[in-house]
């Protein structure tokens, strides 16, 4: 049963998620031909506030809503134990919203960066960086939504 919830919310938050880089991207880039690597207007220092918003935002929704149909009976608990690597989540929400989107902003950025360099990109035509920033957006959710919830599933009432 947690393993059909958690697909079934990883792709709706890789839905959402997506949307919201469209908007995101639309918005302060549109109109630009192209969009450099690097500098204030560029695609790593854009992928900070990426990564932390999203991996925040969809903290935040995903343990919410978990723990809420946990206490309605409308999720089973779980029969066993959370992974041992999942213990040093904070409990509260927003603590580990702050820490999940902390720890992948600092894993996630440098290796996204370090891999468009490595395929030596050093700027991506704007339809280009819009659809990495979808990839990335869906990419990111199916990475850390399934953390999540298997993080909420397993908190103690």
């Amino acid at each position: 049963m947690h393993s059909a919830y958690i697909k079934l919310e990883t792709i709706i938050s890789m839905v959402i998620n997506t949307l919201f880089c469209a908007v995101f991207a639309w918005f302060p880039f549109r109109g630009v031909e192209a969009v450099p690597l690097w500098g204030a207007q560029g695609l790593v220092v854009d992928l900070l506030p990426t990564t932390f918003m999203i991996t925040f935002m969809t903290t935040v929704a995903e343990t919410l809503l978990t723990r809420k149909r946990l206490g309605a009976g409308r999720l089973a608990a779980p029969g066993v134990s959370a992974p041992a690597w999942l213990g040093w989540l904070p409990v509260h929400w927003l603590l580990r919203a702050l820490a999940l989107g902390l720890v992948m902003t600092v894993l996630l950025v440098p290796a996204a960066s370090l891999l468009l360099m490595a395929l030596g990109i050093e700027w991506l035509p704007w339809a280009n960086f819009f659809a990495f920033k979808l990839g990335y957006g869906a990419g990111l959710a199916l990475v850390v939504t399934p953390l999540i919830l298997q993080a909420a599933i397993n908190d103690k009432p």
